[in-house]
């Protein structure tokens, strides 16, 4: 049997978005599954309520301020009992604790210790467990060395060394110390429609263990793994989740095989934490470990995840500008993303971010170079979808900076008008065959409807001086986002 817990929390935040303390209250609800079909479960003696896929749940237990043991019972109808119990350190009060570079350094149980790239590497519970991470140049996680706690030595006893193997920035394989594969991942198209553009998130396909043995992945519209079958289609693991991640049901013989779940991201067992490659993201707070890498670049909370609305949104490495809206079509059962870059005027990747003036024209330019453009699959041609993405970053910033520094008055018509009347003409125009033949279409249209309704006439050399008329990009208002 397994166990999980859910109580009423509140959280004490600090100006700078650091969770400073976590006071529980309440009751506590107990839930778990069981291995076979129960005719009867009980946790601490209290009767439970069954349900027809063999979990249960337990509401209104009581709490100490500290350690708490629940001791499940599972009876089935011949009278054959199986018992589980679990012992928690659930103290009314966690205080939290930073360090300067806003790194999470304790919850009040684990303590947690970075290195200069704040990346997470020594994660440990006194007298329990302690897990050692090391990484490469690229921020990927390559070793975690597990150790348990020897009270016999007083010291820790390692047991445990996985060895991660990437394509890019996912996982493909598993190895243990002597460079033995145990665990090979098959990965196909994620939630993007490309190998890794959203992260690697809904693009699991299929687990084999060393034994040969192979299983296969289903993921939910959010690209979180809910099931795992056997080459004979039983179910062998299955998991159900809250929105922010923790786990609601988690069973099968495979369970702790796979550990690939919340977000098709690698899970860290003894603390739940889960590995998203530039952070690490705690299910049981919502939120990042340490700062965002880009900063107030990616919102002004450093530490929430996806904007607080994990329904509508993924992230793919932890970096906030990356979010992704997802939809799930009920009657194909597919889902998609609509995982983009980066457009300069996006509000930073916040969708519809009222304080950015640009956001709507941004869309609306996005839009038509979408219309007029012959779609680019990165993965088959990456040199035209580059060039592509740099003609439409350099046409939006000319019109930006035309429509910020450029416009002082128009004698003939609006500068709204002009620009419906480019949208309009561009639109109705035959499709480009290259995206450097759209960008000239986009060009030429601006320039003749500036030549007849701007009352202006075109500078050779416009340079940054407002003259009243749109021009296309130019060299010195192009801007580059890093």
């Amino acid at each position: 049997m397994k166990q999980f817990g859910y109580c009423s929390i509140n959280n004490g935040l600090n100006n700078l978005n650091e969770l400073t303390n976590i006071t529980r209250s309440g009751t506590f609800t107990v839930a778990g599954t069981t291995s076979s079909g129960a005719t009867n479960v009980t946790v601490n003696t209290s009767n439970t309520v069954l349900y027809a896929d063999h979990s249960f749940a337990s509401t209104n237990q009581t709490l100490t301020n500290g350690i708490t043991t629940f001791t499940a019972i599972a009876k089935d109808f011949l009278g054959n009992l199986a018992t589980n119990a679990v012992v928690a350190n659930l103290p009314q009060t966690n205080i939290l604790a930073y360090d300067l570079n806003g790194n999470l350094r304790t919850n009040g149980t684990e303590v947690l210790i970075y290195n200069d790239e704040n990346e997470l590497v020594t994660n440990f519970v006194l007298a329990s467990w302690q897990s050692v991470f090391v990484y490469d140049g690229m921020m990927r996680r390559r070793i975690e060395r597990d150790y348990r706690w020897d009270a016999g030595t007083s010291g820790w006893v390692q047991t445990n060394e996985t060895r991660y193997i990437y394509d890019g920035n996912v996982v493909i394989q598993e190895r243990d110390s002597n460079n033995v594969p145990t665990l090979t991942l098959t990965r196909g198209l994620d939630l993007s429609g490309s190998l890794q553009g959203a992260g690697g998130i809904g693009g699991l396909l299929a687990m084999t263990e060393s034994s040969g043995a192979n299983s296969y992945f289903h993921s939910d519209g959010n690209g979180n793994v809910t099931m795992l079958l056997d080459a004979n289609q039983a179910v062998v693991a299955s998991a159900g989740y809250e929105p922010f991640g923790n786990f609601l049901v988690l069973k099968g013989p495979k369970a702790h095989v796979n550990h690939y779940w919340f977000s098709s991201k690698p899970i860290h067992w003894q603390s739940g934490k889960y590995e998203f490659l530039y952070r690490w993201y705690v299910p049981d707070l919502g939120r990042w470990l340490n700062r965002d890498p880009i900063q107030e670049a990616g919102g002004l909370n450093l530490y929430d995840y996806v904007g607080n609305d994990p329904i509508n949104y993924i992230d793919p490495t932890g970096r906030a500008p990356q979010l992704t809206s997802v939809t799930y079509n009920p009657s194909t059962g597919q889902s998609s993303a609509g995982y983009t870059p980066y457009h300069f005027g996006q509000g930073y990747g916040i969708p519809n971010n009222p304080g950015d003036p640009f956001a709507a024209l941004d869309r609306q330019w996005n839009n038509l170079f979408d219309a007029i453009t012959p779609p680019i699959n990165p993965n088959t041609d990456p040199y035209a979808y580059a060039a592509s993405q740099t003609a439409r970053e350099m046409a939006l910033a000319g019109i930006e900076g035309a429509v910020a520094g450029r416009i002082v008055k128009c004698p003939t018509m609006s500068k709204a008008d002009r620009l419906n009347k480019v949208f309009n003409q561009v639109t109705a125009a035959p499709n480009a065959t290259t995206a450097q033949e759209a960008m000239q279409q986009m060009h030429t249209t601006l320039d003749a409807v500036e030549d007849a309704y701007s009352g202006v006439p075109k500078n050779p050399n416009p340079g940054l001086t407002p003259d009243g008329r749109m021009y296309p990009a130019q060299p010195d208002n192009i801007v580059t986002i890093s």
